[in-house]
């Protein structure tokens, strides 16, 4: 968390303080906040797979999309029903995701 708070700090300082120099364009502004985002991702995004039971995987993905909130998209392997959720924290994303795709499961009767 941590580092995530770091590196936001040093993003929205990029974004003030920047635009006042003549040095940098916009353009360059949003290269710069991209490329954070990116490595934000590779090292706080994660992804994995949570077995359901009868040889079943759920796989899931949690990055920060562009707008500095988590993402958080979860596949059932076994019925190919899939769920997408945004939130603030990447925690609730993945507990969201998770819990809706189940609920899914539930009231399709694959659980």
């Amino acid at each position: 968390m941590k580092g995530t708070v770091t590196l936001i700090i040093c993003l929205i300082f990029a974004t003030v303080s920047l635009p006042y120099c003549n040095c940098i364009s916009a353009q360059s502004i949003k290269n710069m906040l991209e490329s954070g985002l990116s490595l934000a991702n590779t090292l706080l995004g994660e992804t994995g797979e949570l077995p359901r039971g009868n040889g079943c995987v759920i796989t899931w993905s949690v990055k920060m999309d562009k707008k500095f909130k988590w993402l958080c998209t979860c596949l059932d392997k076994c019925t190919g029903l899939a769920e997408a959720q945004t939130k603030q924290s990447r925690d609730g994303a993945l507990e969201h995701c998770l819990e809706k795709l189940f609920q899914r499961l539930t009231s399709k009767g694959e659980l």
